[in-house]
């Protein structure tokens, strides 16, 4: 698989992701959180960021915009982290979220990295 193809796969996963949490955010809260799910508008929030990234990767899979794509989930996963350690009730939720977007940018640093074959 050569590195566009590598982050057409990426982008399609983030795609999945972003449109289950835009289509079905209470579901998805309610899986995350079974206790406290977070607010539907959150999570439609998230998952419409998540998307439009995909998106942007599917439409242009640059080394650039992948790289930007790994920093945003990055960034993402850092801010999940601070309002897991915070917010006790949404402990659960971020946690996972932080979790899922801190794979996400693990994978797209490997796809970023990856030589045109």
């Amino acid at each position: 698989m050569n590195s566009r193809a590598a982050a057409r796969a990426w982008a399609a996963g983030t795609m999945a992701v972003g449109a289950a949490l835009v289509s079905r955010p209470a579901l998805t809260g309610y899986w995350a959180s079974p206790g406290h799910p977070p607010p539907t508008v959150v999570v439609r929030i998230l998952g419409a960021r998540q998307l439009v990234q995909g998106i942007v990767v599917a439409v242009r899979p640059s080394r650039g915009i992948v790289v930007t794509g790994a920093l945003v989930d990055l960034t993402h996963a850092a801010s999940m982290i601070v309002i897991a350690s915070l917010r006790r009730d949404d402990r659960r939720a971020a946690a996972l979220s932080a979790a899922l977007a801190g794979a996400s940018a693990a994978i797209g640093a490997a796809v970023a990295r990856r030589r045109t074959a």
